[in-house]
């Protein structure tokens, strides 16, 4: 063995089963036990004092006091010591073999390296030390000394073992690697000086040159350039040293690159080139200068991603600036057939949405994308873009999604306005209706919808720019308007449509009468089958009411509704449901008395002026009191 000590049989047999790694170890502290005069108490005193230090140490049985465990680290399979995870180098991938505990080192070796003590790590090289020995990770001594900086251990290592100059550790760094990915620059120059390979590469194929321009180490990757480095090597992605060098703006680096050889046209697996790089990350010095050589402003990734596209998406105005007035096409769209103002209206960036208004960017081409930018900045409640779009007026304020992107939603939403009244955007709303938006196009109604969320200034808003207040749901057919039934649990938004003209009568009439209705079915679940009882499955008022969610609100809700029609006749299961409270027996009179005329005449003159016309009310020259009474706010006090 290298310790210069001869093993009997004995001791052959004890340390048989040892692997290679640990065998070496042992070597190396028999190595010291020579130094130290042959008796080997120096490392016992060492371990002893380590022990006492520190409780949670304790030695391995039968390891005749040459191997020490650690309670709070962990052994690999051959019991070579490992540190606890708390303490790992910041070079994520290789531990650092040198673990302190209690202020000491367990290997001198690394300890003169981690000092960089040059002449401690001279004494041990003088004295026999083992200067190579290997982590579990396959880390030497001058990997660290490279990692951490310590070019005069790195010199000295060097010196000893000039074949470690290109070691490889078990990810394939080797000390070159290492220094130019810590941006070391004197170890760099000593392990170029011993002449290190400088386009060995990690597992993952990243150049030590990769790594320097990664890090925007310009004086590094000068001296691997000026070496020769393959300024072409391309990693696992396809990306090369000039894609991280536009990425990171170093226009001098890209300067050096390109003039060592560097092709610019080269993508990596994505479709992405150095150009497409300089424009995602906003460096228009870099974009400058790669148009003044010639790239292609109209470079696509591979999913049709354009450089301006890409600019744009990044908020980088002036580079979407230089790229127009360098005949970038506004109107390539990306295979999801998204142009530049899509993705600009979608961020809310006002400064690009300006430079990309019609007429630059192709009216067509927005129609034939199946969705309008209006409804990407009303979506993410941009109402500053929205209103910039609007007034640019080359965009169809009524525009609808096809049909491919209306099946992304569950309901089927298709306008601009829907995305405002989900979302609860007032101001949104506002811009768009104000702008001419049509609130009936949608299959299930705006109104409905506004309703059902309780909106009380969105269901008004809507009502005031001829939203139909008689709105059904295709796909739950009712008897009476399904703007009644969205809003039963809101008397203030129940009052609100009833004045503005739903049809409160189609609630009372049931087809049943003041005969015998069929049995209410048990509660289904969402997803089950309709239950509605009436002819052709359609809900009837009746059925709605002495449901179990609202028949506790009955009897207000039936007062309400019967301020706003004529002479109506109570089904039987609306008197049933009154008789359930004493209180609510008065409803039940009022709707089986004959109405007041006022009340009568009231409701004839508004159904002469018509639904769509009744807020028209307001601007005739009418006294107050009169329009009072026209708009049910009189309670009935004005007599005909």
């Amino acid at each position: 063995m290298a310790s210069g000590h001869s093993l009997d049989a004995e001791d052959y047999s004890l340390y048989s089963s040892l692997g290679e790694e640990e065998l070496i170890r042992m070597a190396v502290e028999q190595s010291l036990q020579e130094v130290c005069g042959g008796d080997g108490a120096p490392f016992q005193q060492l371990n002893a004092a380590t022990a006492t230090a520190n409780p949670g140490l304790r030695r391995q049985p039968g390891s005749q006091g040459r191997r020490v465990v650690f309670s709070h680290g962990s052994q690999d399979q051959e019991g070579l010591f490992k540190p606890p995870t708390n303490k790992v180098s910041p070079w994520r991938s290789i531990p650092p073999p040198v673990q302190e505990q209690t202020g000491r080192l367990l290997d001198p070796v690394w300890e003169a390296v981690s000092a960089d003590d040059g002449t401690a790590l001279t004494r041990l090289r003088r004295s026999g030390a083992e200067l190579r020995v290997t982590t579990p990770h396959g880390w030497m001594a001058v990997h660290e000394a490279a990692y951490h900086d310590k070019p005069c251990c790195l010199g000295i290592l060097l010196q000893a073992h000039p074949d470690t100059v290109d070691a490889r550790s078990k990810q394939n760094e080797t000390p070159l690697y290492l220094a130019a990915y810590r941006g070391h620059v004197a170890c760099v120059r000593i392990l170029l000086a011993e002449n290190a390979t400088v386009d060995v590469c990690r597992h993952v194929k990243e150049t030590p040159l990769y790594k320097a321009c990664e890090i925007n180490n310009s004086e590094v990757a000068s001296l691997l350039i000026a070496r020769r480095a393959d300024v072409n090597y391309r990693n696992i992605y396809g990306n090369m040293p000039l894609h991280e060098a536009t990425s990171k703006g170093n226009l001098e680096l890209v300067k050096l690159l390109v003039a060592y050889g560097a092709k610019l046209q080269f993508k990596n697996k994505f479709g992405i080139c150095p150009f497409f790089m300089a424009a995602q990350c906003g460096c228009l010095k870099v974009v400058r200068y790669l148009v003044s050589l010639g790239v292609d402003v109209n470079s696509e990734a591979c999913d049709g991603t354009t450089v301006l596209f890409e600019a744009a998406k990044n908020g980088h105005a002036d580079v979407v600036e230089f790229l127009l007035s360098q005949g970038a096409d506004p109107n390539r769209p990306t295979k999801d057939g998204l142009l530049p103002i899509h993705v600009v209206a979608a961020n809310g960036n006002e400064g690009i949405v300006e430079q990309l208004l019609m007429p630059v960017t192709d009216e067509l081409q927005v129609r034939r994308s199946g969705i309008s930018p209006l409804h990407l900045a009303t979506k993410n409640g941009h109402s500053d873009v929205l209103e910039l779009l609007l007034s640019s007026g080359g965009l169809d304020v009524n525009a609808t999604l096809s049909m491919d992107r209306a099946r992304l939603y569950e309901d089927c939403r298709s306008t601009p306005l829907y995305f405002a009244i989900i979302n609860g955007d007032y101001r949104c709303a506002e811009l768009l209706l104000e702008a001419g938006a049509d609130p009936n196009i949608d299959l299930l109604n705006p109104l409905l919808v506004a309703s059902r969320m309780h909106a009380y200034a969105l269901v008004r808003l809507l009502l005031n720019h001829g939203a139909n207040v008689n709105a059904y749901i295709p796909a739950r057919p009712t008897a009476f308007p399904a703007t009644i039934m969205v809003c039963l649990r809101d008397l203030r938004i129940l009052k609100l449509v009833l004045e503005r003209g739903a049809d409160g009568g189609a609630c009372f009439d049931c087809p049943f009468g003041s005969g015998e209705h069929p049995p209410l079915p048990e509660k289904l679940k969402p997803w089950e089958e309709r239950w509605f009882n009436g002819p052709g499955n359609v809900l009837q008022f009746c059925e709605m009411m002495a449901s179990s969610e609202i028949n506790s609100w009955a009897g207000p809700i039936i007062d309400t509704i019967l301020h706003f029609v004529a002479n109506v006749r109570l089904c039987s299961r609306l008197k049933e449901q009154l008789d359930t409270f004493k209180e609510w027996t008065l409803v039940k009179d009022i709707a089986e008395c004959p109405r007041p005329l006022a009340h009568l005449c009231r409701l004839q003159i508004r159904a002469s002026v018509g639904t769509q016309r009744v807020l028209l009310l307001e601007k005739l020259p009418l006294p107050r009191p009169l329009l009072n009474y026209l708009r049910h706010k009189d309670n009935d006090s004005v007599a005909v």
